[in-house]
């Protein structure tokens, strides 16, 4: 798969697409999966390596990172020495992209402290909204019952 092509097929995202394990063919290990990703993405800051759990796993790799923005994820088929599927591909439509930027948008990651500090507000308004209008309620309830 060519890094800019989208998987348009659904798989779990911890294990990858299946893959087929290859009569005679040993996997390829976490420092050939690293060179591969690097031989079509050089300049990737590239995160974590998982490595398959199952025959049937692949390698996963993670670049970048969730304070520099939305993380990308390539699957790589430890037999056919390929990228079989990519999460939020670097080079991704549009509409992939901006999908991808809700999870850190939304965590607070991505544009520094400032940004952390205005999510946090915003995650205690409805609190706030719960508190105002109970007391607006009991003083009008109470003003009521004075009359």
């Amino acid at each position: 798969m060519q890094v800019g092509m989208s998987t348009a097929q659904s798989f779990d995202p911890r294990r990858g697409p299946a893959v087929e394990p290859l009569d005679g063919v040993k996997a390829m290990g976490a420092d050939a999966a690293v060179a591969l990703l690097r031989s079509q993405l050089p300049d990737a800051a590239i995160a974590t390596v998982a490595l398959p759990v199952k025959k049937s796993d692949t390698t996963r790799v993670t670049l970048g990172t969730m304070e520099s923005g939305p993380v990308s994820v390539a699957y790589i088929d430890p037999y056919q020495k390929r990228i079989a599927g990519w999460r939020n591909s670097p080079t991704a439509p549009l509409a992939e992209r901006v999908t991808a930027w809700q999870r850190v948008l939304h965590a607070g990651e991505g544009w520094g402290p400032f940004w952390r500090a205005l999510v946090f507000v915003s995650g205690l308004l409805p609190l706030l909204f719960v508190i105002t209008g109970t007391v607006m309620w009991l003083k009008k309830r109470k003003g009521r019952s004075a009359a």
